[in-house]
């Protein structure tokens, strides 16, 4: 929202500004018109004053040095404030000149009192209003009338006649004061509305701007985000302006198993299908559950699961993650031997420990939400013991699984590149039998008609659960199939 000292300020710009362009359009007029009226009004002088015509010429004359000085002037970089006052003060001039003229004539009672009637009409209501400036044309135009008048005035009847010309000359200032503020009141509402109108594009822009960024970095970020992630992101439940939080995660490293020396022997045909293949089995795993798509490149995908979404069973997500990876690969294991052109198999590494994650990169230029810590360089180096598609974890994950759950073979200490000043506990991990006999079990018998025609769905609650297609009944299996 604007704050209203912003607005004030925004409308006074958009007031000077329509100003300065009156004042453009008008200059021409201003400086040219009064003296070309000025010296029409000299054949008047050969009807109302023939014998001092000539003289009065002379006096009109005056008025094209000033009136060219102005013209100068108003084309100058002065502000609309000064233009406006040297206007006032050249209006007066012309007023100046028939104050002379009148008593030189006739006095008071000079036909002449009308030129300045005259001049006072298009100098108040035709100049743009601002009121000290009106208040300094009204003296200007009057002034030395009335200084003349008083000074020379010798009867009664002088001052008569100054005071039914000071009524007049009240009429004709509230009026024109009338006038003029009623021109400058629309004129600042123009310049409101103006500043409205650019206040809501400029903000428009920006909002604009905002979700614009916001669409890309979305776009950008889908790859890595599940979408119950993306969704939490569109309803503002966290944003890539969001600072970074220390957290732990368990991060989850998956490669092609001699990848760089096989992919030389290979058609790239065959590469690029064995990598569509891999991606897709390897990322909806995670995805599904969570688990941040840290990076991806090619044959490699690094992941974590714990943020930007806690969830208490993180470490265990991770590990049927790729249980469900490596039963992807297997299920197409024959075509992936004909295009890998020998055995396919893939390396798991898994590491568990605390990370400083948030969204890296400007925010108008490439951001990705990534995790910096050692479980994530760990997890990859433990990747070079995987062979055959064995999942590597440390000690630390082996501690936070349910051994009822999962079985561990200790291939013993290790020493990983990068981590040299400390013996890494390296395991193995597979699922119990235990625990595969219960699954087994349950998934494939239906406990209400004993039909064995069941599909895996995904019910509101977030669990995996069989569906009967016989008798459309279903039931949880919640220990190994609960969803993220």
């Amino acid at each position: 929202m604007i704050k209203s000292t912003d607005r004030a300020l925004d409308k006074e710009i958009y007031y000077q500004k329509d100003l300065e362009r009156e004042l453009d359009r008008r200059r021409s007029v201003i400086v040219f018109a009064f003296p070309l009226l000025v010296l029409m009004f000299w054949a008047a002088d050969w009807i109302f004053s023939k014998s001092q015509a000539w003289i009065f010429l002379g006096l009109r004359l005056t008025i094209i040095p000033i009136a060219a000085a102005l013209f100068i002037y108003l084309k100058s970089n002065t502000s609309s404030n000064k233009k406006l006052l040297a206007i006032a003060l050249y209006a007066g001039w012309p007023a100046g000149l028939i104050s002379i003229m009148i008593f030189m004539n006739d006095g008071t009672e000079s036909i002449y009192r009308h030129g300045i009637i005259l001049v006072a009409l298009c100098s108040l209501v035709f100049i743009p209003f601002k009121k000290s400036i009106f208040y300094i044309s009204c003296l200007s135009l009057y002034l030395p009338f009335y200084t003349i008048g008083i000074l020379k005035s010798n009867s009664p009847s002088d001052f008569v006649n100054l005071l039914e010309f000071f009524l007049l000359t009240a009429f004709i200032v509230s009026i024109s004061y009338q006038i003029s503020k009623t021109k400058d009141k629309f004129r600042r509402e123009l310049a409101d509305v103006n500043s409205q109108k650019a206040n809501e594009l400029s903000y428009k822009e920006d909002l604009i701007e905002v979700q614009s960024n916001e669409l890309y970095n979305l776009q950008s970020l889908s790859h890595q985000f599940s979408p119950n992630i993306i969704k939490q992101m569109e309803l503002g439940n966290f944003s890539v302006n969001q600072g970074f939080i220390q957290a732990d995660v368990c991060a989850i490293f998956i490669c092609i198993q001699g990848f760089s020396d096989r992919v030389l022997k290979l058609e790239n045909g065959k590469t690029r299908r064995i990598i569509d293949m891999f991606i897709e089995d390897t990322l909806k795993p995670l995805i599904r559950r969570n688990i941040t798509i840290d990076k991806f490149e090619g044959d490699k995908v690094l992941a974590f699961s714990n943020q930007p979404i806690e969830q208490s069973n993180y470490i265990e997500l991770v590990c049927e993650a790729a249980f469900e990876i490596r039963d992807n690969i297997q299920s197409r294991q024959e075509m992936y031997d004909r295009l890998w052109r020998s055995d396919f198999h893939l390396k798991f590494g898994i590491s568990t420990g605390r990370v400083t994650v948030g969204f890296f990169g400007k925010e108008k230029a490439f951001q990705t939400y990534s995790a910096i810590g050692y479980p994530l360089p760990k997890a990859a180096r433990l990747t070079s013991i995987s062979l055959d598609s064995k999942i590597i974890i440390d000690e630390k994950v082996r501690d936070k699984l349910d051994p009822q759950k999962y079985k561990f073979k200790n291939i013993g200490p290790k020493t990983l590149k990068g981590f040299e000043d400390e013996n890494v506990e390296v395991l193995t991990l597979e699922k119990s039998s235990a625990f595969i006999n219960t699954y087994n079990n349950q998934s494939t018998i239906c406990p209400n008609c004993e039909s064995d025609n069941l599909q895996l769905e995904q019910d509101s609650s977030g669990f995996f659960v069989f569906i009967c297609k016989d008798c459309e009944q279903n039931r949880y299996t919640k220990n190994y199939l609960k969803a993220s």
